[in-house]
């Protein structure tokens, strides 16, 4: 039986797998939480690794037959489809390709990866937000991390831990900062 090596594209961390989903499953990085969908193509079959990674377009869900080395898989790529956020107020516009991210304050000691603005209700790590292609549309995932400082979507709290999927025109509170979320 061949082995496959699914690659993050984000921190290039390397899982060995025994075979590649006949049906789209999701991928979830166990270092950076980086999320996509594999089985979404069909594997190339008579190339080696470097023939097919070569020849494949950029931007899309590679999966590659090597004639000596197994497969090598990649997961998600550069430019997939995209969401945006709109911070109200300021109008700034932030593109989400397929990943997660931790979204917060904007300060000199926050470490999330999407920093909004210095609103000092919000948390440095407020929410986590995980962003991925499915079928070539995009779909978001968003997790509020502090019990004590919720996000609120649409006028409702939603809990700490508990997962939901984001639509289009979904509104965002974190602090007494208002994003807009948009596909």
């Amino acid at each position: 039986m061949p082995a496959y090596v699914i690659t993050c594209p984000v921190c290039k961390q390397r899982y060995k797998a025994m075979n590649v989903p006949s049906t789209p499953q999701p991928f979830v990085c166990k270092k950076c939480g980086y999320t996509a969908m594999l089985g979404t193509a069909p594997p190339t079959k008579g190339v080696t690794n470097s023939e097919a990674t070569a020849a494949m377009p950029s931007g899309k869900t590679r999966l590659a037959q090597s004639t000596d080395q197994g497969t090598k898989v990649i997961a998600g790529g550069e430019n997939e489809v995209k969401a945006y956020l709109t911070i109200s107020g300021t109008g700034a516009k932030l593109v989400l390709t397929p990943g997660v991210y931790i979204m917060g304050r904007k300060s000199s000691d926050s470490n999330a990866t999407l920093q909004l603005a210095p609103d000092i209700t919000m948390s440095r790590q407020h929410v986590r937000i995980a962003v991925q292609s499915v079928g070539g549309k995009v779909m978001s995932q968003i997790i509020g991390l502090k019990a004590a400082n919720p996000v609120i979507v649409n006028g409702k709290v939603l809990p700490a831990g508990q997962p939901l999927t984001l639509k289009s025109g979904d509104r965002l509170q974190l602090g007494n900062t208002i994003v807009v979320y948009t596909v």
